[in-house]
């Protein structure tokens, strides 16, 4: 119990948390920009905490339902056209001139 604690509270650096998640510098980032994982800014860099980290993979697991039920209350769970028009040669001769 108090080690899970101290798990817990431990403060990550954005590598080690990057590695937790296994995401790159830019996802980690988009995830703190957008209000999904939250950082702490420490002197001139970022900490987080692992629960924190773990709270953030949660979220994104439970936004995957509400996407695939927004698809089938409307009617489509196609996300390309069906039918694809495909020029003729002789349009596109004019364009590639």
């Amino acid at each position: 119990m108090v080690v899970q604690m101290i798990q817990d509270d431990t403060l990550l650096t954005f590598k080690e948390a990057m590695s937790y998640l296994r995401v790159s510098r830019s996802t980690l980032y988009r995830l703190m920009w957008s209000n999904q994982l939250t950082g702490h800014k420490v002197g001139s860099t970022w900490r987080f905490y692992r629960e924190d980290l773990r709270a953030c993979v949660g979220r994104e697991i439970s936004m995957a339902p509400l996407s695939s039920s927004f698809l089938s209350s409307t009617g489509t769970t196609d996300v390309l056209p069906s039918v694809v028009t495909i020029p003729s040669d002789a349009t596109l001769s004019g364009v590639i001139n």
